[in-house]
């Protein structure tokens, strides 16, 4: 639930513009902090954060799960958090990266390994001095995923890239090709490089050779990184979104929530906690005894309504009792838990407790192991992976052998989706580019 709210709260992370979705890494300066995992029997994790200097604010960044950190009150020097989900080795390949403030402002930026008999310490990445905007916010990111990838496919470099790489410097590894790219100076010869071996989807590209043109953003960010950083500001919504709309590099859902929660803050709304950027809004919201303040503040603000509303209403009391599969804290920490076949029938007789599921539901989830066409898995995973047309024919028979579609519903799908090909072929050119507008060329 709190992954769904902050990403609401904070639709700032709008300029997806950079190389970075294939190579993207934060910035470190005085090197002194530290964490420390540790796995139990049950596959959760203890955390273990250090720093002399005391500890402003923390951030992690696994590959799979959802981001996790905030802000600490009082400069701890050490801070530590129990039963969390990640996914080992999964969110630590090829290594998590974090970050830790101090209370003097200084920024440790840190790899954290895939663990050992479910151990692991962080290490000190070294990093050469780079621009950072004005912000009191620790770095925090969203890995973005190529989700028009058929879920096969593994989220690392296509095998045709040979390391060194002589285009990007001669970098030995993918870590240090992220690091060289990292560089907002070489945004250039990134894009090109990436465009060459296919590396970005067409939209991100042309929204990242457009950044490069212009060649600064809110607040003069000059990379995804640091305009992530200064557009995590909840107080710069308006800054943030005024350039994301003039250029292109925001949606019309997207759009409109900004300018929902924009609406909300000048009217004298307030985030719950004050909580004023996305990791301190996701701990502050993954408390249980904080769900009713941040359940109300979706609806207040218009973030979160309906069936959505709805159903975090239902889940809030199972989470103030501890009941949450794995323990996990939002939608997308349980989602990845429950993306297990392990973990099946736990999270089936969650959902059933919790109302979310119906008689129909369950025998479908039961009979299939919770698993799409080709082995997909949540909403997202499996529109992309039926969204591809090579994938098409075969999700509508999964659908039909598992009791999801009548044979009468597939062939007047079969029908509208060979007549709209047909029509969409005879179209005028220029409607043909205007659709492709609207709803994006893959679509």
């Amino acid at each position: 639930m709190a992954t769904i709210l902050n990403k609401k709260i904070l639709a700032l992370t709008i300029l997806a513009f950079g190389i970075l979705a294939a190579f993207t890494i934060t910035q470190a300066q005085t090197p002194n902090g530290a964490v420390s995992f540790k796995k139990d029997v049950n596959s959760l994790f203890t955390i273990n954060i250090s720093d002399p200097q005391g500890i402003k604010e923390f951030s992690l960044l696994p590959a799979k799960s959802s981001a996790y950190g905030g802000g600490l009150s009082g400069c701890p020097t050490s801070f530590k958090s129990e039963n969390v989900t990640f996914f080992d080795p999964e969110d630590f390949s090829p290594a998590m990266k974090g970050a830790i403030v101090d209370c003097s402002g200084n920024i440790s930026e840190i790899e954290i390994l895939p663990p050992v008999k479910g151990s692991v310490v962080s290490k000190i990445i070294s990093l050469p001095a780079a621009e950072q905007p004005a912000s009191n916010n620790a770095p925090a990111k969203t890995v973005e995923k190529n989700t028009t990838k058929k879920i096969e496919e593994p989220e690392t470099l296509p095998k045709t890239i040979q390391f060194p790489v002589k285009e990007l410097g001669n970098c030995a590894d993918e870590t240090a090709c992220k690091l060289y790219c990292d560089d907002a100076g070489r945004m250039n010869e990134c894009l090109a490089f990436a465009k060459k071996h296919n590396l970005l989807p067409k939209d991100e590209l042309e929204k990242a050779e457009k950044f490069a043109n212009i060649g600064s953003g809110p607040g003069g960010c000059k990379s995804q990184k640091s305009c992530e950083a200064y557009c995590n500001d909840v107080s710069r919504i308006d800054e943030c979104v005024a350039f994301a709309k003039q250029n292109g590099f925001i949606g019309e859902k997207e759009l409109e929530e900004a300018e929902k929660m924009s609406a909300f803050l000048k009217g004298g709304g307030k985030t719950p906690g004050g909580c004023g950027n996305r990791n301190t809004c996701e701990v502050y919201c993954s408390s249980a005894n904080n769900m009713e303040e941040c359940i109300a503040f979706a609806e207040k603000s218009g973030m979160v309504k309906g069936e959505e509303l709805q159903e975090m209403r239902k889940i809030m009391p199972l989470m103030k009792a501890g009941k949450m599969p794995g323990g996990c804290r939002s939608r997308e920490q349980c989602e990845n838990y429950c993306a297990d076949e392990n973990h099946l029938e736990e999270c089936v007789a969650f959902a059933e407790e919790a109302g979310l599921l119906s008689d129909e539901d369950r025998e479908i989830i039961r009979k299939t192991g919770g698993k799409g066409p080709g082995g997909c898995r949540g909403k997202a995973q499996c529109e992309a992976y039926c969204n591809d047309p090579a994938n098409q024919e075969f999700c509508f028979n999964w659908a039909q052998e598992n009791g999801l579609m009548k044979q009468a519903d597939l062939e007047n799908m079969r029908k509208g989706m060979q007549e709209f090909k047909q029509n969409f072929e005879q179209m005028p050119p220029e409607m043909t580019e205007c659709m492709k507008g609207a709803v994006g060329e893959a679509t």
